[in-house]
């Protein structure tokens, strides 16, 4: 088999980073230059043209090559067991839900540049996956410097000899809870490739004063939220989220609800029809992405399913574990609601406070974070605009 050429594709990636501006540290463009993705990704999976299953793909594909460097996130596991190098060539229709994707680049560039990385920082990253941004890290910073974990034993094994094989020898470890590593800390940085519902307190631990947590708070309501933290010397962070979405999978310690399971629970049930304020009603469907972000971190457990049924009207639905539900018809302009939490009039009632705040951004929305409460605030910690998280 002829090998490929890989290296002019790489140095034309990274330079494209870099022109895009998520590359501005000299040396994080040479480690995006350098390090081979290729390396960490010869099988992953892609979206069928069903819309609802996987292809496996790998280094015997002759679009392979392209496809490892577009700027894409490709899925290497799913459902937590089926990984890309267990199945047969081109093998098809494989259902499941991605528990493990190698991060795209554009978002790994973005967020490694902001945990503004000198010589001599020691970083912990949560979620190794393929390990091809743990490869990033260690080229940027030396080996000994960098510390990486993930919950399953067959990724971290898989990115080991993957790393080994390009010369890189972090310290990796298998842990169940994000909050656990090897034994390395204080760091200076703590970088999560993985959704987690809040910060969890331990990490205030881990992350020396003045050092940078960054992270993307998930939630079912449809956040994704990236935030950026510094720690201070009294065990809490605080900082601004970023003008990013982030795009990573829930920490598989994290249960979220089943939409689909609740939607089935609600149809069997019912609640009352009312009309709807027309501008709410206009509004909600082009929601932003900062009122969405404020909606889903104030809703803790609320899930939202989009419908579109062929015969009747768009429908939104939102979900509690404790059986609430609300329906909201999009061209109707009416809702349906059920349960001891009246949903759409808490969506309303966010919905009317971030207008009257100015419909703000969502990196003008901050947050911080002490061992015993979470707290969200607008523009300053000082702020008159603040919210405390359930």
């Amino acid at each position: 088999m002829t090998v490929p050429n890989v290296t002019e594709p790489r140095k034309r990636f990274a330079y494209d980073l870099t022109q895009r501006g998520l590359l501005r540290d000299p040396q994080l463009h040479a480690a995006f230059d350098q390090v081979p993705r290729e390396a960490f990704l010869r099988h992953f999976f892609r979206p069928a043209l069903d819309g609802t299953s996987y292809d496996t793909v790998d280094f015997r594909h002759p679009a392979w090559l392209d496809m490892v460097y577009s700027d894409r996130a490709w899925p290497i596991q799913l459902d937590g067991r089926v990984c890309a190098w267990e199945l047969p060539r081109g093998c098809r229709s494989i259902k499941g839900l991605p528990t493990s994707t190698s991060t795209s680049p554009s978002l790994a560039a973005m967020m490694i540049e902001q945990l503004e990385l000198r010589c001599g920082h020691r970083v912990l990253e949560i979620g190794t996956g393929s390990g091809y941004t743990t490869a990033v890290l260690c080229h940027r910073l030396g080996s000994p410097l960098v510390t990486s974990i993930d919950i399953d034993p067959a990724l971290v094994d898989r990115a080991r000899a993957q790393l080994d094989s390009c010369g890189y020898y972090p310290a990796l470890g298998i842990s169940d809870q994000v909050s656990s590593d090897p034994g390395n800390d204080p760091y200076d940085c703590l970088i999560a490739t993985c959704g987690v519902p809040a910060i969890p307190a331990d990490w205030l631990g881990q992350v020396r004063p003045t050092g940078v947590i960054l992270a993307q708070i998930y939630r079912e309501l449809g956040v994704n939220a990236l935030v950026r933290l510094t720690v201070d010397d009294e065990r809490s962070a605080r900082g601004f989220f970023l003008p990013y979405q982030g795009g990573f999978a829930p920490t598989r310690s994290y249960r979220p609800v089943d939409p689909g399971q609740r939607f089935r629970r609600a149809i069997h049930e019912h609640g009352t029809v009312r009309p709807t304020e027309p501008e709410l009603a206009l509004a909600l469907p082009n929601q932003t992405a900062s009122l969405v972000m404020l909606a889903g971190l104030l809703m803790p457990g609320v899930a939202r399913l989009d419908l579109r049924p062929l015969s009747r009207e768009p429908q939104t639905w939102l979900f509690h574990p404790d059986g609430s539900w609300a329906c909201h018809n999009t061209r109707s302009h009416t809702v349906e609601q059920h349960g001891p939490r009246l949903l759409w009039d808490n969506v309303e009632r966010i919905y009317r406070e971030w207008c009257a705040l100015g419909r703000p951004s969502r990196e003008r929305f901050g947050l911080t974070v002490t061992t015993e409460f979470q707290w969200l605030w607008l523009d300053s910690p000082g702020s008159d605009h603040q919210w405390v998280l359930p």
